[in-house]
């Protein structure tokens, strides 16, 4: 197993050699997937990605992927892509296990900014790949007060809206 650990945001590249196992005469077909949901697939037709990757997912070299280079790079990584993810060929047969860890950045507990200036409060919370977005809502307090907001819109506001 190989273990990969990133920053919010960066990208991961997952690796998959294959090489070993070209002579077998087989058809194109690697799967990545994390516990059991779809990443990738490699196929004779090209690549297709999971719905819950769509837009992320690139093959590594596709120049090198007729050689045995099966490894995939997941872009503008988030907290719920911390994983155990598998490349799989025909099915069947593991070839790579990679431990991906997707660390947040360090925020900084407390901003010095000038009055009617705009401040950006960034908020990173873990959920499943399963939850919708949509569905959260973050609070922020500020000496009693509660404002509300949804992990969709961007958290910016001046300081007179929070005084």
């Amino acid at each position: 197993m190989v273990s990969i650990q990133v920053k919010f945001g960066e990208p991961a590249i997952l690796p998959c050699n294959g090489s070993a196992y070209l002579d077998e005469k087989l058809d194109l077909n690697v799967q990545w997937e994390a516990m059991g949901q779809d990443v990738a697939i490699l196929s004779e037709e090209g690549l297709s990605v999971g719905d819950q990757f769509e837009g992320r997912v690139l093959l590594h070299s596709e120049e090198k992927l007729w050689e045995g280079d099966w490894s995939v790079v997941l872009e503008h990584t988030i907290l719920s892509d911390t994983d155990v993810y598998e490349c799989i060929l025909q099915g069947r047969k593991t070839i790579s296990t990679v431990w991906l860890k997707v660390v947040a950045p360090h925020v900084e507990r407390s901003q010095v900014v000038f009055e009617g200036a705009m401040v950006y409060l960034p908020c990173f919370i873990p959920i499943s790949r399963n939850q919708s977005p949509n569905d959260l809502q973050v609070w922020w307090t500020r000496n009693g007060s509660t404002i509300e907001y949804t992990t969709k819109e961007v958290l910016q506001m001046t300081l007179p809206e929070i005084l």
